[in-house]
């Protein structure tokens, strides 16, 4: 089966910090839970905020996290869609569903079957996409989680990372990389029409790992991210980072044109391998898997086609001094860097800049993902150590 960078990822660091992925929260100190699988967590703030001054707590767009677990042994991913967020349990083959209201979970709302190996989730309130990499599918099941439908099949994919639903299309991103076979280092992306008629492949140079469609002016945007390939050593330590890694760029209208020939603007960095995206009005992030720092682009310059020359700027982050994986996410213009090896947040906006911890000091929760709902302002991360979600309420 090809593997891909953040499968890698989650070994390794799970070998970092020599812990078992099947951690239930409830026994975690300080937090409770009660018969229904309701964790109580720290709404106060106690160790939330606890090296932050009064002042700067209350300049922090937070008023309040749960946290809630026994989401199985292996959460990877995460989506949100109104007041439901999506987990993948990669070992245990389902889709759990948290209410964010009510905060509890519904364990194994998708029952996927054994070995289906369940890698990404998305969801938009009328349906619900998976993809699976061990039967290499890409599922689409209605909002009750029933009715499930192919989408494509291994006849068509051969490791599906990442599926967006953008304007009647799927968008797939499908990884060719094969760690037995180092030539293959590749990938494409795909969509397919809501008849289920695949409309066009597009071929990707390196290993793409994530898709987004991104509205920027009176255009839509595929966004891709080609992680590049890192080389492990025998004790998974990194002994090659991609010579570069790049944000593919295609404009949608001009991707779906069947069987025209086009190629996406990239925009790249070096020595690095580039993870989860995000973006406010004016600038998008992009997170890096394996450095403590994290890269950005004008939106302007990143969907200006006509120009192929511009390069991410890198921002390297302070007090991290090992592996790490940063993954941004964007509240209100203001950003959020979740930090994978120190349990913690980073909070930047304008020159202001706050670091404050997940968890009490000991308690390892490794956050991996997270999303932002505008809605119904709620902030969710994934917490894959712990097998839990923090779900912040946002002023």
């Amino acid at each position: 089966m090809a593997k891909n960078n953040r499968s890698i990822l989650m070994q390794k660091l799970r070998r970092m910090v020599g812990l078992s992925i099947g951690l239930g929260l409830c026994g975690v100190a300080l937090l409770g839970c009660d018969d229904s699988g309701e964790v109580q967590g720290d709404i106060e703030g106690a160790y939330l905020f606890g090296n932050l001054s009064d002042d700067v707590r209350a300049s922090l767009p937070i008023v309040g996290v749960k946290e809630i677990g026994g989401l199985g042994s292996y959460p990877s991913d995460l989506s949100i869609a109104g007041e439901h967020a999506y987990i993948v349990d990669y070992s245990n083959n389902a889709i759990h569903r948290v209410d964010l209201e009510r905060y509890v979970v519904d364990k194994n709302f998708i029952d996927l079957g054994q070995n289906a190996g369940p890698y990404s989730v998305y969801a938009n309130g009328d349906n619900i996409w998976v993809t699976t990499q061990k039967i290499k599918q890409v599922l689409r099941f209605d909002r009750e989680g029933k009715q499930k439908s192919l989408v494509l099949s291994e006849e068509h994919i051969v490791a599906p990372t990442d599926v967006v639903f953008y304007d009647g299309y799927t968008i797939v991103a499908d990884s060719e990389y094969d760690y037995t076979d180092s030539s293959k280092t590749g990938g494409s992306i795909l969509s397919i029409s809501s008849d289920g008629g695949l409309v066009e492949r597009k071929t990707s140079a390196q290993n793409p790992v994530f898709v987004r469609v991104v509205e920027y002016g009176d255009d839509a945007y595929i966004v891709v991210v080609d992680a590049g390939v890192i080389s492990y050593g025998a004790d998974f330590s990194v002994e090659k980072l991609p010579e570069r890694s790049c944000l593919d760029v295609w404009k949608l209208s001009d991707f779906v044109k069947k069987d025209e020939e086009y190629s996406p603007k990239s925009v790249c960095v070096e020595n690095a391998s580039l993870g989860g995206m995000a973006w406010s009005k004016e600038m998008f992030y992009v997170g890096d898997a394996m450095q403590p720092q994290y890269h950005a682009i004008a939106m302007s310059e990143l969907f200006d086609m006509a120009s192929k020359d511009q390069n991410l700027k890198t921002i390297a982050l302070s007090g991290v001094d090992y592996t790490t994986l940063i993954k941004p996410i964007v509240v209100e213009e203001a950003l959020f860097l979740f930090d994978s090896a120190k349990n913690a947040v980073r909070w930047k906006k304008g020159n202001a800049s706050h670091v404050f911890a997940l968890a009490p000091e000991g308690d390892v929760k490794m956050p991996i993902d997270a999303e932002y709902n505008s809605t119904n302002k709620k902030m969710v991360v994934l917490n894959s150590a712990s097998a839990s979600v923090d779900v912040f309420d946002v002023k």
